[in-house]
């Protein structure tokens, strides 16, 4: 799975558009990983099944409601079916140390030193995108937070990564086409979200949940 996802990860930071079949090199895992779990004990293949069947129903909401792209939901569907979890040692662990909870867990923490990143250089040009300054306060920090100022320049050289200034997830080039005249404009740039779900997976299988040491500090 890690090879796949990884290969799916390049293309999606390269361009965001994912050859279908790329996914195809995940087939092997999920044929061992069913192999392996019809073999494990009932206790682990029920979270087999249970996490597989989180993945997969999330998966297909994403995909029915568009709420990201296509290639993000067939990663979420994969790694469900093809990750086994490993033994619980805790009922916390059981909860959170599953691949597809852990794996979105940590591929949403890793994002926040870009969201940071952004919410600075948003504070920083917010002159030169009116949008920003003359929203209501309310709106003005969602901007801030989930939209980007950027340099019209750089918009048409990487169309694939920005979409017109709405608060949304969806992907669209359209941005490119509205950039006429401007130095700077709001856009939503489009995260590429296969490559932090990958890496988000790669710290899954090595460390576990990063949010787990955390939760047992607290606790």
């Amino acid at each position: 799975m890690a090879i796949s996802l990884g290969a799916a990860a390049i293309q999606d930071i390269h361009n965001r558009m994912i050859n279908d079949l790329t996914w195809f090199l995940a087939a092997p895992g999920a044929a061992l990983s069913i192999w392996l779990i019809s073999k494990s004990p009932p206790y682990l293949t029920s979270l087999y099944l249970l996490d597989a069947g989180i993945g997969i129903i999330l998966a297909i909401a994403i995909w029915i409601t568009k709420a990201m792209g296509e290639a993000d939901a067939i990663a979420i569907g994969l790694i469900s079916i093809t990750t086994i979890p490993p033994p619980p040692s805790t009922p916390l662990d059981m909860a959170l140390n599953t691949p597809i909870i852990a794996t979105l867990v940590n591929s949403m923490i890793i994002t926040i030193p870009f969201i940071i990143w952004n919410a600075a250089l948003n504070l920083k040009r917010m002159k030169k995108c009116p949008e920003i300054s003359k929203a209501t306060p309310l709106v003005r920090v969602a901007y801030i937070i989930f939209l980007t100022c950027e340099q019209s320049i750089i918009v048409r050289r990487k169309p694939w990564a920005y979409s017109p200034g709405k608060l949304s997830i969806r992907i669209s080039d359209d941005a490119a086409q509205v950039t006429e005249g401007l130095e700077y404009m709001l856009v939503s740039y489009n995260m590429p979200y296969v490559a932090y779900i990958f890496m988000g997976y790669v710290i899954y299988i090595l460390i576990g949940n990063l949010m787990l040491p955390l939760i047992l500090l607290i606790a």
